[in-house]
């Protein structure tokens, strides 16, 4: 399957990551020469393992953890855990290619990154993924951007 990028990405660039079931929501930051985002949207789980994650311009990945709380632990009974399994893909490829992979909780996410906040920055989305993909990445640079950059020492 094709990437959602045509062509190589143009510079070192971060990625966010909101895991979903069949697809997750993604935004890709161009670190240089300045911070802006490429792109933002939900990519098939498939095409996101498949191609995306595989372009030598990326630098770190944020990816929104997985807990199955106790009180949801009935309603998840039998579930096939896509999401889990589809961070498990994604350690795997970041292990391979040597990409750093910060993952942070989700309770940590929605406490610290609030939609208004995200409305300030100019990074809401109307799709929950990719709004969720944002405040993954910004809850990593804003409020661990001690763990990011021992990523890189």
């Amino acid at each position: 399957m094709a990437s959602s990028i045509k062509t190589r990405l143009p510079g070192r660039a971060a990625i966010g990551l909101d895991p979903g079931k069949r697809a997750t929501g993604a935004v890709i930051f161009l670190l240089e020469p300045v911070l802006g985002v490429v792109m933002a949207k939900r990519i098939p789980n498939e095409e996101l393992c498949e191609g995306f994650l595989r372009d030598p311009n990326i630098c770190w990945i944020v990816m929104e953890d997985y807990r199955l709380f106790p009180w949801a632990a009935a309603t998840m009974r039998w579930s096939p855990l896509e999401e889990v399994r589809l961070i498990g893909a994604v350690e795997e490829i970041c292990r391979h290619l040597k990409i750093p992979l910060i993952k942070v909780q989700p309770s940590s996410t929605k406490q610290s990154v609030t939609n208004l906040m995200l409305r300030q920055l100019g990074t809401w989305s109307r799709n929950q993924h990719v709004t969720d993909a944002f405040r993954v990445w910004w809850t990593a640079t804003l409020f661990f951007w001690e763990d990011v950059m021992e990523h890189f020492r």
